[in-house]
């Protein structure tokens, strides 16, 4: 079995332990992929048909609004990458989905990672697992956009998420935290 599919289900293992062939199952439907820095993984408009978890690197989600891109989610290692309306829904995202260092995903198609979870239920746990981490993190970061002062606000995310601070460029930092780039630099 590959180092990094032995990781990743160490990871999962964690949450719940899977039976052997579901971890077979899962071993033939996998697809490794490697993104290159600013390489997108989701464009916008279109449907985010995988699930992904993050075994390397980072990634960054965002969204237009009046021509000006925001970011709205960081996707570190061990997250769940995904935009979820569109996976869910099948729809076309409103994000766009891009890697931030060299990133490796681990990601599996919708209708396999139903499949799966349709005949290993186990395998259920550990995406609905994954999913409530990701509200956890969004609920985390909610009350810093609430926090009017610019210079608290990236308090408050440097000292709960440092590694954000540390690893995510300003270009998407910034926006992420509801300030402009020049802002940003004055605190960072």
């Amino acid at each position: 079995m590959d180092f990094q599919i032995t990781q990743l289900f160490d990871q999962f293992d964690k949450i719940h332990i899977l039976s052997d062939e579901c971890k077979m199952m899962i071993m033939r439907l996998i697809k490794i992929e490697q993104l290159k820095k600013n390489e997108q993984w989701l464009r916008h408009g279109q449907i985010c048909r995988r699930m992904a978890f993050v075994q390397k690197g980072m990634l960054v989600a965002c969204y237009y609004h009046k021509a000006n891109r925001v970011s709205c989610q960081i996707i570190r290692e061990g997250d769940l990458c995904i935009s979820p309306a569109s996976f869910f829904q099948q729809t076309p995202s409103e994000q766009s989905i891009e890697a931030i260092e060299e990133t490796i995903v681990f990601s599996l198609d919708n209708h396999m990672v139903r499949d799966i979870c349709r005949r290993h239920p186990e395998f259920r746990i550990i995406t609905e697992t994954y999913l409530q981490n990701l509200l956890i993190v969004w609920d985390q970061f909610s009350p810093a956009s609430r926090i009017i002062d610019s210079k608290n606000r990236f308090n408050w995310i440097k000292k709960n998420f440092p590694d954000v601070v540390n690893r995510v460029p300003k270009s998407h930092l910034g926006p992420f935290m509801g300030m402009a780039p020049g802002t940003l630099y004055r605190f960072k």
